[in-house]
């Protein structure tokens, strides 16, 4: 659980229940910074960078694009395996199960 501050006497319960919200985000959102900082450094080298999972070269454009620290096939089989998939103008969704045969 999340320690959170003890509050401020305020009078109105709607302020209250604000920042209570606000602590809650900041705590959420240091978490996720923390796990980003422990994240795992792409490889890199003069003939570029190579994919975290199959170790190919990624294309450069990608890189510049996105950073991204993946192959596309590498990060396709990654977010079938999560169970999501990039729609219509790249909104991210979740998929069923079976779309991708029970995995």
């Amino acid at each position: 659980m999340m320690d959170i501050e003890p509050m401020e006497s305020c009078a109105d319960p709607l302020d209250q229940a604000s920042k209570r919200e606000l602590q809650q985000i900041e705590a959420v959102l240091a978490d996720r910074r923390a796990a980003l900082a422990h994240r795992e450094a792409p490889d890199e080298d003069d003939a570029g960078r190579y994919c975290l999972d199959c170790a190919e070269t990624i294309d450069p454009k990608r890189v510049a694009a996105v950073d991204a620290v993946r192959c596309v096939a590498c990060a396709t089989v990654r977010e079938r395996q999560a169970g999501r998939k990039w729609g219509k103008g790249g909104a991210l969704h979740f998929v069923e199960e079976q779309e991708y045969g029970g995995r």
